[in-house]
């Protein structure tokens, strides 16, 4: 059993983000750590990759979209 001091509590409110970036993808929301923003994100992978289901092997999203404004580039990766 995890014991809360007001330390601890004090740190984690000082610590955490305020604002964390969400990102929706059809129809389901993700918060993102800030770092992670500057991408790669992965909206397609194909199955022929073997990527397990799990671990988001099936990846096909069709809309995405940001909490906050920003510029988005997409690329082409071809499996080999």
């Amino acid at each position: 059993k995890k014991r809360h001091t007001t330390y601890n509590l004090v740190l984690w409110t000082i610590a955490k983000p305020g604002n964390p970036l969400r990102i929706k993808v059809d129809g389901g929301t993700f918060r993102i750590p800030r770092q992670l923003a500057d991408g790669p994100l992965i909206v397609r992978m194909s199955p022929a990759v073997g990527w397990p289901e799990n671990f988001g092997g099936l990846t096909d999203y069709r809309q995405v979209s940001f909490s906050e404004p920003g510029v988005v580039r997409f690329a082409y990766v071809p499996v080999r």
